[in-house]
């Protein structure tokens, strides 16, 4: 694995450890360490430098996409094709520690000044590549050439992309590693994002449109006048407020009625003289056969929103002062 030979790489002899000759046709799985490797025109003696935790697999990545013309290198693209394959030689130029990566790859890059005289688009290793706009149409335009002429996303390469997919997650080591990824930071950071983002005006927005679109409909509202009707819903509604639920809701009107926002004692009794019969028949009739107008809707709506987030605030200060006295 080291026996050494060297390249001339811009007039300097550089030592590397030579890959195979054919190396475009050949598995390089013997490769797969993590280093620092160079694709090295013969012809230009220009290169491109580049690091990988395995290097064979970054290097036969690199072989498909200049065949596919989607190099993310224009530089390498172009010389690869006025050159050919057949004039380019990967060679590995040493192997590395991972944690050096940045400064050793950066190193070479100077070294054999590949950035300004050679492929590499940028001249550190932790530098992103800026795609400037005639990058990104001529990239646009070789991939629809490509599409039209059936050479890319063609059903046997979707078929095959599907199965190395499929093999791949199945495999024990790519489980292992997802589920080592996601530490209790992660987890805890994740769990805030999608917080803020269910909670934001836009989300809230797209949320209310798929409400209006799936259950405003004349359909809809005659099924839930129906369901609210029968007696299956009604005792289902009854048997919901339990004893734990019931004691809850009077320990967060109590804890409003210390607060002054409410008086309990008035609460009770107007609740008490709601829950008869007689009013209850006289309300029925009242409001039957009448459509309340958009803006008592949207009032409404409002309120309940309203309501309902004080409930719950209330709900988790009342709680949280029962776990501390426990």
């Amino acid at each position: 694995m080291e026996n050494r030979t060297t390249i001339n790489v811009l007039g300097s002899q550089i030592a590397v450890i030579p890959g195979p000759i054919d190396w475009f046709t050949k598995s390089l799985t013997e490769f797969n360490y993590f280093g620092i490797y160079v694709l090295w025109n013969k012809v230009t003696t220009k290169c491109y430098v580049g690091s990988s935790q395995e290097i064979g697999g970054r290097v036969k990545g690199h072989y498909k996409d200049l065949c596919n013309q989607v190099h993310h290198s224009v530089k390498l693209q172009r010389s690869w094709n006025i050159h050919g394959a057949q004039n380019f030689e990967f060679h590995v130029l040493e192997y590395s520690n991972e944690d050096l990566r940045i400064e050793v790859e950066t190193g070479w890059i100077t070294r054999l000044d590949s950035y300004k005289n050679g492929y590499n688009m940028t001249p550190r290793a932790d530098v992103i590549v800026a795609h400037t706009p005639e990058m990104r149409r001529a990239s646009s335009e070789r991939l629809d050439r490509l599409r039209e002429e059936g050479k890319l996303y063609t059903e046997v390469w979707r078929e095959k992309t599907l199965k190395n997919l499929e093999e791949r997650n199945k495999s024990d080591k790519q489980k292992q590693a997802v589920v080592a990824s996601w530490t209790d930071e992660r987890k805890a950071e994740q769990a805030k994002k999608n917080v803020e983002h269910n909670r934001s005006e836009q989300m809230r927005a797209i949320a209310s449109q798929n409400g209006k679109r799936m259950y405003d409909t004349p359909e809809h509202k005659a099924e839930m006048v129906e369901r609210n009707k029968s007696e299956e819903h009604r005792a289902s509604v009854r048997s919901s407020w339990n004893t734990d639920r019931k004691s809850v809701q009077g320990g967060i009107l109590r804890q409003l009625h210390l607060d002054g926002k409410i008086d309990y004692k008035k609460c009770i009794e107007t609740r008490k003289l709601n829950e008869t019969e007689e009013v209850r028949q006289r309300r029925s009739g009242a409001q039957k056969g009448k459509v309340p107008s958009q803006e008592k809707r949207n009032k409404i709506s409002n309120s309940l929103r309203l309501y309902h987030k004080n409930l719950r605030e209330q709900r988790n200060l009342l709680a949280e002062a029962l776990l501390s006295s426990n």
